[in-house]
């Protein structure tokens, strides 16, 4: 389904956080208007993470089942996730914090230097 969080809904909001595996939360059509929304979204005090940026460990952890088979443990499981699900998404948060940004606008900042090896606004 996705697009659930409008600018019209984040009034009605009574939490502070939006973190779940739910796809595509923000109802926008482009990278700029994700962040906008991101932006709207903590002015409200809320607190909000791009789904695609704490999913990654689901994404880890099922691959490493599939490749693992009957020899997945979760000690084998754990160091491959807690480096991008604990220690990585709270740099994020606190770096978005720092900077004063949000952590949608960070995240897309940091995988376009990486995809793209480019400095984030930049075409």
């Amino acid at each position: 389904m996705g697009g659930i969080i409008t600018e019209e809904r984040i009034p009605q909001f009574k939490f502070k956080i939006i973190l779940g595996s739910a796809n595509n939360q923000l109802k926008a059509t482009s990278k700029e208007g994700e962040i906008e929304l991101a932006k709207k979204v903590a002015y409200a005090g809320i607190l909000f993470v791009v789904d695609w940026v704490h999913n990654t460990g689901g994404v880890i952890a099922a691959a490493l089942l599939w490749q693992l088979q009957d020899e997945a443990t979760e000690e084998k499981l754990k160091p491959k996730i807690e480096l991008p699900c604990k220690t990585n998404f709270r740099k994020l948060l606190e770096e978005s914090k720092q900077k004063g940004k949000t952590s949608t606008e960070l995240v897309y900042e940091k995988v376009e230097r990486m995809v793209y090896g480019v400095k984030a606004n930049r075409p």
